[in-house]
């Protein structure tokens, strides 16, 4: 009878549903990867203040991680295309609400709504991938779709949306941009491999200890480099570049984190997964080495690149590793809440170690958070294979 499942979720994971897989995590996380564009515009047409701002920000995470920390009791029950349509239709309301009205508690609770339609998706995403036979190649097919999307947005908005139409503009062109990428629905597989052999607990060799200590380090990572990332444009304005610059520097570095990707994606587990940790880790020290002392315009750009190519490029491989620890498929779905968890706690911790605007804990704490967190994935690695 095993037999027959495989088989038959042989065929419903195939090329096609892993494509289909990738498009609707872009969907899942456009808003988040356009986030600082889309609370600039809102401040400037809304007269928001960077409180308010903030609480936006805030609200739409919130959704976000609650659908995330809440979906390992749904995502194994739900028929997965259903799942996939009404997270786009939160999305898509959400969005919707947040341009139709003026009055600002209801454009908290619309981002909220999005962040609940962002969360669903993403957790979706995370599950079908995870159960694949080499999920480090389709995690990094994933993110480089993620990124591809969020540069074309990042390059288009400004000039061709924003100039005219402002944040109803923005608005308005995710909702096209949505509808668009939800149409990949239909060739998503409909359930979990794990519905299919009607298992109701977790299966397998390694132990649930493992995996909730590589969902640990994974929120470390992403604290880690979320911290960096949230002061970026701060250390370089501090180093006198022009906000012309900055702005070229980092879009460069949402390209950059594409092609670390699909640098993953093209590599699978050729390499195994020790090289590739390694290796970021070094490429990221020596970013943040950088950051940490005098450097121009054009190291700054190279930073911007290496760091958002390196973050995605292990991040692919962290992945990988989790979902292989979790051979039922039933605690996959927590890597998207231990994403979102470390991307909310790490801008707040390393706002609370700068020193009068000197970034240099900021980057410590990234190293140490980052070293960590490789060491221990190499650990769980070579325990999973001994």
């Amino acid at each position: 009878m095993n037999d027959n499942v495989n088989q038959l979720y042989k065929t419903e994971t195939s090329i096609r549903n892993i494509f289909a897989a990738s498009i609707i995590s872009a969907s899942a996380a456009a808003i988040f990867l356009i986030l600082p564009l889309i609370i600039g515009v809102a401040t400037e047409d809304l007269d928001l203040s960077n409180e308010q701002a903030g609480f936006i920000a805030s609200s739409y995470f919130g959704g976000y991680f609650l659908v995330c920390s809440s979906a390992i009791f749904w995502i194994h029950r739900l028929h997965w295309q259903l799942v996939s349509i009404m997270g786009h239709f939160l999305l898509i309301i959400g969005l919707i609400t947040s341009v139709s009205s003026a009055n600002y508690p209801l454009i908290l609770i619309a981002f909220f709504t999005a962040g609940c339609g962002g969360g669903i998706l993403f957790s979706l995403c995370l599950c079908i991938l995870g159960e694949t036979k080499d999920p480090d190649r389709y995690f990094g097919v994933k993110l480089t779709a993620e990124q591809i999307l969020a540069a074309g947005m990042l390059f288009l908005l400004p000039v061709y949306v924003i100039a005219k139409w402002g944040f109803v503009g923005v608005g308005l062109t995710l909702v096209v941009v949505f509808l668009v990428l939800g149409s990949a629905t239909v060739w998503l597989p409909t359930c979990s491999k794990k519905q299919l052999l009607q298992k109701n607990k977790t299966a397998g060799s390694h132990s649930t200890g493992m995996v909730w200590l590589a969902l640990l380090f994974l929120m470390i990572f992403m604290a880690g480099l979320s911290g960096v990332w949230a002061f970026i444009e701060r250390m370089a304005n501090d180093a006198g570049m022009s906000n012309t610059e900055i702005g070229r520097a980092l879009s460069f570095g949402v390209i950059g984190g594409g092609f670390g990707a699909l640098a993953a994606a093209l590599a699978g587990d050729k390499f195994g997964r020790t090289i590739p940790l390694l290796f970021s880790l070094l490429i990221l020290s020596g970013v943040l080495f950088t950051l940490n002392s005098e450097f121009s315009a054009l190291a700054f750009g190279l930073c911007c690149i290496a760091l958002s190519g390196m973050w995605n490029y292990s991040l692919a491989y962290q992945m990988g590793i989790v979902a292989a620890l979790d051979s039922g498929g039933q605690m996959t779905v927590l890597m998207s809440s231990a994403l979102a968890l470390g991307a909310m706690l790490g801008p707040a911790f390393a706002g609370q170690v700068i020193d009068a605007n000197n970034y240099t804990f900021v980057n410590l704490l990234a190293f140490f958070c980052i070293a960590f967190a490789t060491v221990i994935f190499i650990s769980l690695n070579r325990k999973m294979n001994a």
